[in-house]
């Protein structure tokens, strides 16, 4: 314990300033607010910098640089992507959706793990392909408002505690624990919403 403690406390303020972001991020898209997409945006590529140069996760740092993309792409879809460039709605995938996107993600992540284990140095390599794949997939389910997000980020986020603690990036662990109560939250709150324009 003591141990995790004095580890605790050497975080970068990297870490402090792109998990405090991301706090602010994960709470406006828990209401339903576009304006998360600006904190996301921030939050993305502090948390970049941090996974490249301090905690060699060379796919979770390319996975925050397609974060702060899609945190611009984001906010233009909710805001003008529904009918008639109206605010796009909460929905659901479906079954033959999702299976799409689950078996579409076991694919890119085989196919991008036997590239990377010839050519890219990098730790816990098949857990960071993996959780940066279907993140990648749980965040174009979010900009689209697809309420299946929630759920892929909840198992996504899970895998990643494990990561980041052995990796010593525990502001980051800790960040996704947070993000797990906070995606069960929100998908009770946007099944909510959904349930009340229908």
């Amino acid at each position: 314990m003591e141990v995790f403690l004095e580890s605790f406390y050497s975080v970068s303020w990297v870490q402090w300033l792109a998990s405090f972001l991301a706090v602010i991020y994960i709470l406006l898209a828990y209401k339903n607010s576009s304006a998360c997409f600006l904190f996301g945006l921030l939050s993305a590529l502090l948390w970049a910098y941090e996974s490249y140069i301090n905690l060699d996760l060379k796919f979770d740092a390319a996975l925050q640089i397609f974060y702060a993309l899609m945190s611009i792409y984001g906010l233009y879809i909710w805001k003008y992507g529904g009918e008639n460039k109206s605010e796009k709605p909460i929905s659901f995938l479906g079954l033959k959706g999702n299976l799409m996107w689950i078996i579409s993600g076991l694919i890119i992540t085989l196919i991008v793990y036997y590239w990377a284990i010839y050519y890219v140095e990098s730790s816990r390599t098949f857990l960071d392909i993996f959780t940066t794949v279907y993140s990648l997939i749980a965040t174009i389910l979010l900009v689209h408002r697809y309420m299946e997000n929630w759920i892929l980020f909840v198992i996504v986020d899970l895998l990643y505690v494990y990561i980041y603690y052995l990796q010593g990036g525990y502001v980051f662990a800790l960040m996704m624990i947070i993000y797990i109560f906070m995606s069960f939250a929100s998908w009770f709150n946007w099944k909510r919403i959904y349930l009340e324009t229908i």
